[in-house]
């Protein structure tokens, strides 16, 4: 028996709904990219059920955003299953887009309102509406692939894995919805953790090409590794943490004779603030305070910690793209920008140091007992030290 053919009603019901999901989309991308306060309604129209009502904002919204995104990767998930199946059922896709734009799209753009940066912290803030910015793009794509009529319908189906099909843009929507869902297990802490890491690992980059290229000009032959054991992710707070913070440097460097001294400096300086990273990362980054406490429907005030996170992490930030002109100044034989450089590195890491000293309570409820205080203050002498730095 020959499938029936969809109505002429089914199709116009169809084309609206996916004019009005890419509409509410497109708001919803506007929204935030302009920061704006009020959320974009929901599809209304005479082929669509009235929209409920947008939740009120959640108390605690990363949950929200872990579900949110799920239920928007299974929907795009049966969206890709109904484009690409026979018969071709116009009705489904447009029960699946209604679900889609009154429940999953609504909910996850509530949540993501809900995540004020005076309270979560601006990076991640930052990370959440990028993520999300990413997936609406991609959903507006898949949107927008939705055959309209049974010749197109025919033509996608018949181009399952070839030009024409929806799976690479279903890929990037499920990849967008992973990310927001990753997002969301990690929390603040994790992110926090991930982005140092990342930063961290730009900065051992730039010491490890700084310490190769001043050994290939010298044509050094030394077997010093000590710059290389610095790689190491172990942690720089031990009982043995003053040797653990000397036990790096370097001893050559390129032409002219007169930088030399400078680069040696920089390698030994450079590879101290990132022991920082390490012990930031391990003894406060992973024992950030959850902001709940702090949630409220009408927030009122900014958690301390989160001033102390934001302003410890700017300068995180700034480190490794501040290597990265410390090195062309080298490369450039410029010692004079070359120390103003690593002069501003080192100012940067001791800020970052100084803001997370006292902890997350700050220095009236910080314990003698906290491993970093100790540390740190031994770090902030020692990277300032020249005598220490020659010896090194």
């Amino acid at each position: 028996m020959a499938p029936s053919v969809p109505s002429t009603k089914e199709l116009s019901t169809l084309k609206l709904t996916v004019s009005t999901t890419s509409t509410l989309i497109s708001q919803f991308q506007s929204s935030l990219t302009a920061n704006a306060t009020d959320k974009p309604q929901s599809i209304e129209n005479a082929s669509t059920p009235p929209s409920t009502a947008d939740p009120a904002p959640p108390h605690d919204p990363i949950p929200l955003i872990h579900t949110s995104a799920t239920l928007v990767k299974a929907h795009t998930t049966k969206l890709s299953l109904l484009i690409l199946n026979r018969p071709f059922t116009p009705s489904a896709l447009s029960t699946v887009l209604r679900e889609l734009s009154t429940g999953a799209l609504p909910l996850l753009l509530t949540a993501v309102e809900a995540c004020d940066p005076s309270v979560f912290t601006h990076l991640f803030h930052k990370e959440l509406r990028a993520c999300t910015q990413r997936l609406l793009q991609d959903l507006a794509s898949l949107v927008g692939e939705i055959p309209l009529d049974v010749a197109s319908a025919s033509k996608a189906s018949g181009s399952a894995s070839g030009e024409g099909s929806t799976l690479p843009t279903t890929g990037l929507v499920w990849s967008a919805c992973d990310a927001l869902t990753t997002l969301a297990s990690q929390g603040i802490s994790g992110l926090l953790v991930r982005k140092a890491q990342e930063y961290r690992d730009l900065l051992a980059d730039a010491i490890a090409e700084l310490d190769e290229w001043s050994k290939e000009e010298s044509e050094a032959a030394d077997d010093d590794d000590d710059v290389e054991d610095s790689e190491k992710e172990d942690d720089p707070i031990s009982d043995n943490a003053t040797d653990n913070v000397l036990a790096f440097g370097a001893d050559s460097g390129p032409p002219p004779e007169s930088i030399r001294p400078l680069l040696k400096t920089s390698l030994t300086r450079l590879t101290f603030i990132k022991h920082l990273y390490t012990a930031i990362i391990k003894h406060r980054l992973r024992s950030i305070p959850s902001p709940q406490s702090h949630v409220s429907a009408t927030i009122s005030s900014t958690p301390p910690f989160v001033t102390t996170v934001d302003k410890a992490m700017r300068s995180l930030c700034e480190i490794p793209e501040e290597t990265d002109e410390l090195a062309n100044a080298f490369y450039e034989h410029d010692a004079e920008t070359a120390d103003t450089l690593l002069k501003h590195c080192v100012s940067l890491a001791q800020d970052a140091a100084k803001t997370l000293h006292d902890g997350w309570q700050g220095a009236a409820e910080a314990s003698s007992k906290d491993a970093f205080r100790a540390w740190v203050e031994m770090w902030t002498r020692l990277v300032g030290n020249a005598d220490v730095l020659k010896e090194g």
